[in-house]
């Protein structure tokens, strides 16, 4: 089984490959450090250890357009290393080791020399569609990928791609024959399938072929559709694409984006972009996966979600010209865009143009990238002299990208409004005493304000019509008025606050000239605010039982309560501008929030219960304000005299399990991986309705155990999948392999599902709980070896003891396990040599515990306790009461003048098996490489066992049981 050293270099490896892998972080990491991707040669690697190629080269050229990265990288350089690959035929080869041409790198070679200048030398041209020609098949009517190959579908999507790049027309002749090969590999289910390729990259190479013929697709609409119901709707792969043995790949997801991109019509609409955007977020870091991925997302309209794009404006002398959304009338603005990728990258690639749109006419400029601040500017700067009112900047980037033979175009819109500088003084007097603007005021406080608009040269305007309006935190206009300011005077106007029924939060002052220019002044209404006469409709109760499938319906009445003596209710005319919720709530999270309706100065709330395992149990209720702006505000409940008890609703359901199927446990003996595997429904029988997880919901087997105490406790569980299909949900399936960490001895195996008080709700089978007893355990066999090996220069050496587990034959692969080295006197252990190991665990079932120990240890016998984690955290816990019992009994015997018994409880913990061996200091071998290399590594990777090892087991036992699902 384990092959001495072999095995140890296997292991170094294994963590060193683990340590590299964490640091992996997915496409971002290769789009920020393109550049550290091309080699001395000028040309590219898929991964920085690789050596250069002209595939690696292309995505990189690929990506450094798409990402307007290309400045970056040394592009010279890259003409260089392409001109190595030419081979005498005129054809390029994938890298200096082939000789010989090859259609992929043909296309390869001919996309690299479109990103880097956008043409293919023209020497090169003539020789090129001499050889692509020689490479068609009379015969198979088919291009093949290299003289003497095969002819097939892909090289001749890559032949077409070729001579359209070069460019060059593709006779009549030639295009009829490939025309009828497609007809013959069309099904009935409109698609194409062709022999030996993926279906959704036989479909992309086929329809990729067909746009270049004028291939009729009589339907495109259903084509369409047929690849975009392989989009995986659900589970870590939502979003991604799936052949036909359900295997998601990228480059079946990357290849069925760009077949629905090359049919007619926009048969993108039929995907969900925002699912591919995040399926493609966890791509492993390598220029091909990137590449793949981004030109699925490129072609959708999630793309734009790469970029963050920033406004601004210059003005011509460096004067504040622009505040907030208004842009001050007479200033000389200049728009400027920030581009940058959600990677931290600047764009430099776009093609900017921009349309200002003002009722006095439209102007239209371009942005210029500017290496110096990183943005797009203006050509020219925009003048607002004369203008008011609303004005609109319409922006258009665009950039072609050759590999997806279309321009990329993002259009975004930023609007202003032409208007004055404007300023408030504010002066608010409450109870005698002066209130800051942004402090709390309250009934009887008196406002005064003057208003203040000039130009942008400062000069103060003369005649101009100023609203005055007061709003309150729902932004219902309590007061307003208008003047005409004339004369060059400056409006002034007064308000004095004399009622409280008005919600508490923002009080805000507006003062609105002309329609473009606007200000507002806020101070604080701290008012307390209750919700009266809650009814739940149909019951007399604050606390009534409802069954799945009914409606549960609340009114309630909202109002102020200043002195906390007087109930003060709203407007009924303002009740539909104000904004009300009802929470619905367990002790664990709000489960629902439901808006009101305004009926008169009430609101009535309404929430069906779903049939969901969410819905059933104790559910309570609250309600409160929403304001325009700001936090929500709580409602205190009160009636006309006291504080309302407690309001909630309660869902009463008897959940039973039907159409059982598979292998349900039976009473009896689990042995560690054994497998339990059986589905269901569940059906309430009170409403007679299946019952289904609901958003974050699920149902779970626990596994049981009995205390010391007699008392039922849950020592694991397990989720419950729920299967759903096309038209909703199917049944329960349960897979549960019993894992080597599972608490060991009797207990029992439970269905239960969690309510929406977070109170577990067991399953029925019939009239009696879902209930199987069961005896967890097995024994473990295991197989050993020993390595202990001195440390060059070092006065230490290094034990190692790899092993494999297993259970009636069948192999532990998930074992969450500790040591413990003793020494050992005669037959007794005496002293713990080395304590709290951590194992590690490789591929399979394979396990290691490693330590270091100093030559001068004692040399002598030593024996090595595996444990279980599991085992050893319950001895823990049974010493920890042992020593609670312990000190209450001493501290009676002390309260009653007794002898204090004393006593040493050990943690004895058992162990699944031993190692005994001899340890002599002189006596060990050496290691088989630099021994400084491998404490470094043995080091590091004991920190990655610790701190990964729970993540990494439960990952494990996952992916284990999805395959053993499938």
């Amino acid at each position: 089984m384990f092959s001495g050293k072999v095995y140890i270099l296997v292991f170094v490896l294994f963590f060193c490959l683990s340590v590299q892998g964490v640091r992996r972080s997915g496409f971002s990491s290769v789009i920020t450090s393109l550049h550290e991707h091309q080699t001395e040669t000028g040309g590219f690697r898929l991964l920085k250890e690789d050596s250069p190629s002209l595939e690696a080269t292309s995505y990189a050229l690929f990506l450094a357009s798409l990402f307007g990265q290309r400045e970056k990288i040394d592009r010279n350089a890259v003409t260089q290393y392409l001109q190595t690959l030419q081979r005498k035929d005129g054809g390029f080869s994938s890298s200096s080791d082939q000789s010989y041409s090859d259609l992929a790198s043909i296309r390869y070679a001919l996309l690299s020399h479109k990103h880097l200048d956008g043409s293919v030398p023209e020497s090169s041209k003539d020789a090129l569609i001499a050889l692509i020609r020689t490479l068609y098949s009379d015969d198979k009517k088919l291009f093949s990928s290299k003289a003497g190959g095969e002819p097939d579908i892909k090289s001749t999507a890559f032949a077409l791609q070729a001579y359209e790049l070069l460019p060059y027309k593709l006779s009549s002749d030639l295009a009829k024959n490939i025309k009828d090969v497609l007809s013959s590999h069309v099904t009935d289910e409109n698609h194409f399938s062709f022999t030996g390729v993926p279906q959704l990259s036989g479909n992309y190479y086929g329809i990729l072929v067909a746009s270049k013929v004028n291939f009729d697709f009589k339907n495109p609409d259903l084509w369409g559709k047929w690849i975009a119901s392989k989009q995986v709707t659900s589970g870590p792969n939502k979003g991604g694409f799936s052949d036909e043995h359900n295997s998601v790949t990228l480059e079946s997801t990357a290849h069925a984006v760009a077949a629905l991109a090359s049919l007619p019509g926009n048969q993108l609409k039929n995907i969900d972009s925002d699912a591919l955007l995040e399926f493609a977020s966890h791509t492993s870091s390598d220029l091909k996966s990137a590449a793949l991925i981004l030109s699925a997302v490129a072609r959708t309209d999630a793309f734009h979600k790469l970029f963050k794009i920033d406004f601004s404006y210059e003005t011509l002398e460096n004067r504040v010209g622009v505040v907030g959304d208004r842009i001050i009338s007479g200033a000389q603005i200049k728009p400027v865009l920030t581009v940058k990728s959600i990677f931290n990258t600047y764009h430099s690639g776009f093609d900017i143009s921009l349309t200002i749109r003002h009722a006095d006419g439209n102007t239209d400029l371009h942005l210029n990238w500017s290496p110096e601040t990183l943005q797009y500017v203006a050509s020219e700067f925009y003048s607002t002299e004369g203008k008011l009112g609303p004005v609109r900047f319409e922006y258009k980037l665009e950039f072609l990208v050759t590999d997806l033979q279309k321009s990329i175009s993002l259009q975004i819109n930023d609007s202003k409004t032409i208007g004055y500088s404007i300023k408030v003084h504010s002066d608010a007097v409450l109870a005698g005493k002066a209130v800051d603007v942004g402090q709390v005021v309250g009934d009887g406080a008196e406002f005064d304000f003057r208003v203040v608009t000039t130009n942008y040269d400062n000069s103060k305007l003369h005649s101009y019509p100023v609203k005055f309006s007061v709003l309150d935190s729902s932004d219902v206009v309590v007061y307003s008025v208008q003047k005409a300011a004339a004369d060059g005077k400056d409006p002034t106007f007064h308000y004095k606050l004399s009622t409280s029924k008005l919600p508490s939060g923002n009080l805000n002052f507006k003062f609105d000239v002309d329609g473009h220019t606007s200000a507002i002044v806020t101070y604080q209404l701290d008012i307390k605010m209750i919700a009266t006469d809650i009814k739940f409709i149909d019951s007399s109760s604050t606390q009534p039982v409802y069954r799945i499938g009914k409606t549960v319906k609340v009114s309630m009445k909202p109002a102020s309560f200043p002195d906390l003596s007087t109930i003060q209710t709203y407007a009924e005319e303002t009740a539909s501008q104000r904004h009300f919720e009802m929470i619905v709530s367990s002790p664990l999270k709000t489960l629902h929030t439901i808006k009101g309706k305004a009926e008169g100065n009430s609101y009535l709330f309404e929430l069906p219960i779903t049939a969901t395992f969410g819905s059933i149990g104790n559910n309570a209720v609250s309600f409160r304000y929403v304001p325009a702006h700001g936090s929500p505000i709580a409602l205190t409940p009160l009636s006309e005299t006291e504080d309302v008890e407690e309001l909630s609703f309660r869902v009463e359901a008897d959940l039973t399990i039907v159409q059982e199927k598979g292998r349900p446990p039976k009473d009896g003996d689990l042995h560690f991986g054994n497998e339990v595997s059986f589905s269901f429904q569940v059906q309430d029988s009170l409403s007679q309705k299946l019952i289904w997880n609901g958003e974050g919901e699920s149902l779970f087997l626990s596994l049981k155990h009995e205390t010391n105490h007699g008392k039922l406790v849950t020592s694991s569980r397990h989720v419950v999948e729920q299967d759903n299909g096309p038209n909703g949900p199917k049944e329960f399936k349960v897979f549960w392999e019993v894992n080597p960490n599972t608490e060991q001895g009797k207990g029992s195996l439970e269905l239960v599902a969690m309510g929406a008080d977070g109170i577990e709700i067991p399953l029925k089978k019939g009239s009696k709980t879902w209930r199987v007893a069961v005896n967890i355990g097995g024994n473990f066999s295991h197989k050993t070896q020993l390595h202990v090996l001195p440390i060059e220069g070092l006065d230490e050496s290094v034990v190692i003891i790899p092993f494999n587990l297993s259970c009636n034959q069948k192999p532990l692969t998930s074992a969450q396990l500790g040591a413990t080295v003793f020494f050992q006197d005669e037959s007794t252990l005496k002293e713990v040599a080395v304590n709290s190991l951590s194992v590690a665990r490789s591929e399979g079932a394979e396990y290691q515990v490693s330590w270091k120990w100093g030559n001068k240890a004692k040399g002598g016998n030593y024996v090595v306790k595996i444990y279980r984690e599991v085992d050893r955290l319950r001895t823990l816990e049974k010493k920890e009461i042992l020593q609670k019992q312990l000190l209450k009994k001493q501290a009676e015997q002390k309260r009653k003048g007794e002898p204090v018994e004393e006593q040493h409880i050990e943690e004895d913990i058992a162990p699944i098996f031993s190692v005994s061996f001899e340890f002599y200091p002189e006596s060990a071998s050496s290691l088989p490489f630099r021994t400084e290399f491998f404490v470094i590594v043995l080091l590091l990777s004991a920190f990655v066992v610790v701190s990964m090892k729970k993540s990494e087991i439960e990952g494990v036992r996952k992916g284990t049981a999805k395959k053993k699902r499938s």
